[in-house]
C-alpha cells in the first residue's frame, strides 16, 4: 500500500511537471509569435493571441479594453512612428501563479522607429527600452494575454547607469540627471534635482518604475504601443 502510494505521488509529479513544460513551451512560443508579428508590421498576427476582453496599457498610460481596440492601436503604430522598425524581446520572469495563469515580464527593445513618441527616449544605440508585463490565461485550452502593461524605461538605464534590477542612492541620482541633461523635461528635471539636493530622499530610490505616463502626463495621446 505504501509503495503504491508513493508510485502514484511520483506519477502525479511527473504529469503535472510535464504540464508546466508544455504550457511554458506555448507561451514562450506566443513570445516569439509577437516578435515575428512586430518586425513584419502586422497587427492581426501581433493581437492573435490576444484576449477578446483583454486589457492594455500603452507607453504613454492610456488604457484601452479588448482584442479590436489592441489590434487598431497597433496598425496606427506599425503604420506610423514604428514604420518598419525591429523588436526584440528578452524574458526576465515566467512564472505560474496557477496552473491556469501565468505571469511574463520581460525586456523590449526596438529599433529603427521613423520617430520616438512623446515622453520616450532612446538610448545612445538609438534603440527604445521598454518593460513588458503581460499575463495570459489559459482557456479552452489555449493561452491567451488577458493583461498586457508596456512601461517605458527611463533614458539613463539605457545608457547603462544601472541594471534593470538597480537600486540608485539619492546622490547617484543627482549625478546622473546632471550628466544627462535631456533625460527629462526641464520642469520635472528641476524638481527632481532639487528634491535630491534637498535631501528629501532619503535612503534608497528605485526610479525605474517611473513610467512615460508619470513623468510626461501632459504628452498623452494615442499613438503608442
Amino acid at each position: 500500500m505504501k509503495t503504491a502510494m508513493i508510485l502514484t505521488t511520483m506519477l502525479v509529479g511527473t504529469i503535472s511537471w510535464a504540464q508546466n513544460g508544455a504550457d511554458e513551451a506555448a507561451i514562450r512560443d506566443i513570445l516569439k509569435e509577437e516578435v515575428t508579428a512586430w518586425n513584419n508590421g502586422d497587427a492581426n498576427a501581433y493581437s492573435r493571441h490576444f484576449a477578446e476582453d483583454g486589457t492594455f496599457t500603452n507607453l504613454l498610460g492610456m488604457f484601452f479594453q479588448g482584442r479590436e481596440a489592441f489590434r487598431e492601436r497597433h496598425e496606427q503604430i506599425f503604420h506610423g512612428a514604428y514604420r518598419g522598425s525591429t523588436k526584440q524581446s528578452d524574458i526576465v520572469s515566467l512564472r505560474f501563479v496557477r496552473p491556469d495563469v501565468a505571469i511574463v515580464e520581460s525586456l523590449q527593445t526596438v529599433s529603427g522607429f521613423q520617430k520616438l513618441l512623446p515622453g520616450t527616449s532612446a538610448d545612445a544605440k538609438g534603440r527604445l527600452r521598454t518593460r513588458l508585463l503581460q499575463v495570459l490565461v489559459k482557456d479552452g485550452g489555449e493561452w491567451k494575454i488577458a493583461a498586457y502593461h508596456n512601461v517605458a524605461l527611463l533614458i539613463a538605464f539605457a545608457h547603462g547607469y544601472a541594471s534593470c534590477s538597480a537600486m540608485l542612492a539619492p546622490t547617484q541620482v543627482l549625478s546622473m540627471l546632471k550628466s544627462t541633461p535631456i533625460i527629462l523635461p526641464w520642469l520635472m528635471r528641476t524638481r527632481l534635482l532639487t528634491s535630491v539636493g534637498s535631501g528629501s530622499l532619503s535612503g534608497q530610490t528605485n526610479i525605474m518604475r517611473i513610467s512615460a505616463f508619470d513623468l510626461w502626463p501632459s504628452t498623452v495621446g494615442t499613438n503608442a504601443a
